[in-house]
Formats: structure tokens, C-alpha cells, sequence
């Protein structure tokens, strides 16, 4: 069972972590002996968990909230499909959870590099003992009033923590700075230990990592360098989910040109309501599932990719800087002046459903501060990345850049090929004072109906606004999955997806709102579940 531990804390919150699949080797080490103060009843048992845990999260009164969850039959489907794949009961996970419990990922020396690993008090121990003892692939110890629980194979792990006596979780993250920010109590609190989680990345992590995550592993690395923490908060409150976060910065860490983004004054941006259905030139209509309004904040972005570069001389994306200076000598471009410079305060991602196909557009739209000449840059850039392509392929891949004329507008994209066949790939083209870029060249109508929308209702940006906003139809996407769900391969899986896609399509639009602090970005998140 791959995914034990937690399940538990997953089943109350409708998620589903993935976990390792043994523990191998820890890389948690002997650390100097120290003295924990008490802790606030939101962060109970965390003096328990080590200073090297990447992460740790606390489940608060579970066992007083279990009936109130279980209460929404969709949540409650989707607890009982993830319980049942591992032969435990509903009414157990709260004998188990108890008034408090706390999970955490200990650091491992091996691919995926982390341990999950649950500190529970349950309110009766012996049962508790029981319901373990009946579970073949999950160890666990007793010690000191409450259970240590880990995956088969960790009891040498779980020791190990459980006598260690080195520093502990609230002296690597300022537990009552986090406490002070974010709204009191929550079913479940946690907090990323963004040293401990860029100690992992800087050493073999990164290179261990598949292929295609290096460099997203790579930029996360950068990003923990000038993060001081990471903190959020759950509830589930008469049927609605709500989530409260900030990611904290160190100032002094990032260059200004970054550092200023943090401005609580920046201008805010809104998503139009008339958005919500997108009429296209042909009559026929295109539903949103997914808008995300944000700030480009494009000034940043060389002074951020300078940065990322130069935060790791030797990982995947240390050459990322003098690729980008290397197309600017070869085509006689300033990327800041060009095209960055050129771009507003306004952007909008956007991911649609074609009402009659099963297929979606992935579109972004950004507002231009002036009506500048961006084409021949940006057709410049496209060529590059073709030639790029191409390289890192081998040979395998290569691409065509393409021109379409139409009245008022000039579509450009590139075309991609194989040895066997082609395919119209990524696609843009300057409407007005937008620059519309799209997957293939079908949705670059998608996005002249996005800007007639914002045309016809202007949002609305009244001060409170947020600097971004994310809209999610969750039963609209519910309903594409359906087109391109894969066959279960067994009953479980079965179960599982009609779950999932049940609980989908019984939940209300997902709104995350994000703003700007001096110092942070926080987010605030709401999702309704059922009627």
C-alpha cells in the first residue's frame, strides 16, 4: 500500500498525496540537543517533528468534525473510493486522527527524497494499536503518549525520530510570526520549511529527478532561496472548503526590479463577468473552465531569469541567461525594450471547452501599454525556440515558422514536425493594444473573443481588488476529463474515478484570490461541495 499514511489526512480533505513507496535510506541526521518552548493549540505536536522535515501539517479535532465532513455525500464518496483501496473503514479514521495529529516529510536520500511520517494521538491507543496491527504495509511505534506511523519497512526510521533530540520543526519556521498572520484555528495548518526543502534540491536531488522536472525543480530551488516560509490553512465550513496562505520573502535576497513586485498598491486585476461565456465569430459558444487574471509584471523578468541563472552555477538552468543574450546579439534585439517593456499590467490565461468538440484552448492574453511594432520580435523568438527545439531533439523535431494574412491582422506561429507528420503548433498574433498567443492558431479566436468581452464590460477594479484571480468550473472540466478518461484497470480504479469526477461535478466554481504584501503573496481560496 503506496499511499497509506496519507490517506488519512487525505479522506478528510477530499486530496490525494502521493507518497513513497518504501523509505530506503533516511537523510535525517543527529542534531545538537535543544529546548523547544510550548506551542499554541494550532500547532500542537509540532515540537515533536525534526527541523529537517521538509513540511508538516496538522489535522485539528477530526474526530469532533468527521460526521460534519461525511456529511457531503460526494466528499464522502471520494473518502470511502480511497479507503476502500487500502481495506479500511470511514469510522476509523478518526479513532486513528484523534483530536490531533500531525504528518510530516522526513528527507530521504532517493527518488521521490522524502518520508511520509504521521504523529497521531488518538484518543484511545489501544484501538489504535489494533486498527495499525491490521495493516500489513504500514509500521508504526509507541512512544512518549502518542504513535509514531510510517510506511512498511521505517520502524528503524521512525526510532530514530522518535528519540532524537536535535533542533525541532518550530526553530527552522517562526510558528508565531505564522500564527499572527494567517486566521486562527482550521481543520488542517501547515507550514513548508523552505531551508530544509532547498538543502534537499541543492544536493543530488535535481539531478536525480526525471528528465522533465529538473528545470522546474531547478526554478523551485531558486524561488526557496529568498523564501523565508510557506504557510496555509484549511477548513471545510457548511459545505465549503477554505483556504487561507502567504509565501513569505526575504527582500534583501531578490533583485529589486523583483523585490518590487510586492506593492499592496499595484494596480488590480479583475475578470470580467461577461467572460463566462465566450460567443466566437463562427455563432457557436465556448465555455471558460479555467481564467486566471494576473499581473505580467514583465519588467522582472530578465532580472528574475538573471537570477534563477545565477542562483545555481552548475544546475539545468544555469545557461538560461546566455541563451536569451545570445538570441539578442544574433537578431539585434533588447528583449526589455522590445517586447517586455511593451507589455501592460493586464494578462489573462484562460482554458476553454468548444461547445460541440471534445478539445480545449489554451490561450493567453496580454494587455500591450502601447501599440508597438512586437511582431517581428516575437516571430524572431519563435524561430529561436524552433532552432532550440530541434537541438535538444536531436534532430528528431523540427519546426517551420508560418505567416497568415487576414483583414486588420497577422496570425504567425510555427508548424511542428517528425520525420511521419506535421502539426500546426504554438500560435500568436497583436489585436489592437493585446497580443493574443495560443497552443495551435484555432484559439487565437478564442482570444478575440476573450478582448471583445473585455471590451463590452470593462471589470470592474474597485480598491480590494486582487493583483490575481483564479476561476475553476470544476464540473466543466469533470466533463471534459470524461472524453479522455483512460479504462480502470481494475474495480478500484473504477470506483475511484467516478469519485473524483463525481465529486468534480458536484462542486461550484473554485476561486482563488491573490495579493500582494510588502513582504508576501497571499492567496485566499473557496470551494462549495454539494447544494
Amino acid at each position: 500500500m503506496r499511499r497509506m499514511l496519507l490517506v488519512w489526512a487525505a479522506a478528510a480533505l477530499g486530496l490525494l498525496p502521493s507518497i513513497s513507496d518504501s523509505v530506503r535510506e533516511s537523510g535525517v541526521a543527529g542534531q545538537t540537543p535543544t529546548v523547544v518552548g510550548p506551542l499554541s493549540g494550532d500547532f500542537e505536536l509540532f515540537d515533536r517533528v525534526p527541523a529537517s522535515a521538509l513540511l508538516a501539517v496538522s489535522v485539528s479535532n477530526l474526530d469532533e468534525r468527521w460526521a460534519e465532513i461525511r456529511g457531503t455525500p460526494a466528499l464522502a464518496n471520494l473518502q470511502d473510493a480511497l479507503l476502500s483501496r487500502r481495506g479500511v473503514a470511514a469510522d476509523l479514521i478518526p479513532l486513528l486522527a484523534g483530536r490531533r495529529s500531525v504528518f510530516f516529510l522526513a528527507p530521504a536520500d532517493r527518488w521521490p527524497f522524502a518520508v511520509p511520517v504521521a504523529i497521531l494521538q488518538p484518543p484511545d491507543v489501544r484501538k489504535a494499536r489494533a486498527i495499525l496491527g491490521s495493516m500489513p504495509d504500514v509500521a508504526y511505534l509507541e512512544g512518549d503518549g502518542v504513535l509514531w506511523v510510517g510506511p512498511a519497512l521505517s520502524v528503524d526510521l521512525l526510532a530514530q525520530l522518535a528519540r532524537e533530540q536535535g533542533p525541532r520543526f518550530p526553530e527552522a519556521v517562526p510558528l508565531t510570526e505564522i500564527a499572527n498572520r494567517l486566521p486562527a484555528g482550521g481543520l488542517v495548518r501547515g507550514c513548508v520549511n523552505s531551508g530544509a526543502l532547498l538543502r534537499m534540491l541543492r544536493g543530488p536531488a535535481i539531478e536525480s529527478c526525471p528528465y522533465l522536472l529538473r528545470g522546474p525543480a531547478a526554478g523551485l530551488a531558486a524561488e526557496l532561496s529568498a523564501v523565508r516560509y510557506a504557510a496555509f490553512r484549511r477548513d471545510f465550513v457548511d459545505g465549503e472548503f477554505r483556504s487561507d496562505g502567504l509565501v513569505a520573502y526575504d527582500r534583501n535576497r531578490l533583485p529589486a526590479e523583483v523585490a518590487g513586485i510586492l506593492d499592496p498598491g499595484a494596480r488590480p486585476v479583475a475578470i470580467p463577468s461577461a467572460a463566462s461565456l465566450l460567443r466566437m465569430p463562427d455563432g457557436s459558444d465556448q465555455v471558460p473552465f479555467m481564467v486566471m487574471a494576473f499581473r505580467p509584471e514583465s519588467r522582472a523578468w530578465m532580472p528574475w531569469i538573471r537570477y534563477v541563472a545565477a542562483s545555481d552555477p552548475h544546475g539545468p538552468l544555469r545557461n538560461i541567461a546566455f541563451w536569451l543574450e545570445e538570441f539578442e546579439h544574433r537578431y539585434g534585439r533588447h528583449l526589455e525594450r522590445d517586447l517586455f517593456e511593451v507589455f501592460g499590467d493586464r494578462a489573462w490565461l484562460l482554458a476553454t471547452r468548444s461547445e460541440n468538440q471534445n478539445s480545449m484552448q489554451v490561450v493567453l492574453v496580454m494587455e500591450l501599454s502601447a501599440r508597438t511594432a512586437i511582431e517581428g520580435t516575437l516571430q524572431d523568438l519563435f524561430s529561436w525556440a524552433g532552432e532550440q527545439l530541434w537541438l535538444s531533439s536531436f534532430g528528431i523535431l523540427s519546426t517551420r515558422s508560418w505567416e497568415e494574412h487576414q483583414p486588420g491582422r497577422l496570425m504567425s506561429g510555427l508548424t511542428l514536425r517528425t520525420p511521419l507528420s506535421s502539426l500546426k503548433g504554438p500560435a500568436f498574433e497583436v489585436d489592437d493594444r493585446y497580443l493574443v498567443v495560443a497552443l495551435q492558431p484555432s484559439g487565437l479566436a478564442t482570444g478575440r473573443a476573450w478582448i471583445e468581452s473585455l471590451k463590452s464590460e470593462p471589470p470592474q477594479e474597485a480598491g480590494g481588488s486582487s493583483h490575481a484571480t483564479i476561476l475553476v468550473e470544476p464540473s466543466q472540466l469533470a466533463s471534459l476529463i470524461k472524453t479522455f478518461r483512460p479504462a480502470a484497470s481494475s474495480e478500484s480504479d473504477r470506483l475511484l474515478w467516478d469519485a473524483v469526477l463525481g465529486l468534480m461535478a458536484d462542486s461550484k466554481t473554485l476561486q482563488v484570490d491573490m495579493k500582494y504584501e510588502p513582504d508576501a503573496i497571499t492567496f485566499q481560496g473557496r470551494l462549495r461541495v454539494g447544494d
